[in-house]
């Protein structure tokens, strides 16, 4: 399985990583700490420049939006974070 970002909603870890973050999600959660997330768009748009335009990838305003059941995206960085959430079936 790979990872998975888009849709956002479909957002999905390996197995092996899906382990791995379950597990130190669960140890900060108990200890009231924070989770960083370090995201990348520079990666997804170099990886699929043919589908993902430079200015959505920048989060230029006025950049073509991307929609994902009831919600839109304006800018793939807000896509990437749901897509996080997603992996661990938040809303």
């Amino acid at each position: 399985m790979e990872t998975i970002s888009y849709p956002p909603s479909a957002g999905a870890f390996t197995n092996e990583a899906a382990a791995a973050i379950s597990s130190i999600a669960s140890i900060l959660l108990n200890h009231g700490a924070s989770l960083m997330l370090n995201v990348y768009p520079y990666f997804a748009y170099a990886a699929d420049t043919d589908s993902i335009s430079l200015d959505y990838a920048l989060l230029r305003p006025g950049a073509p939006s991307a929609g994902d059941q009831n919600l839109v995206y304006d800018n793939i960085f807000d896509g990437m974070v749901d897509a996080f959430y997603a992996s661990f079936g938040e809303d």
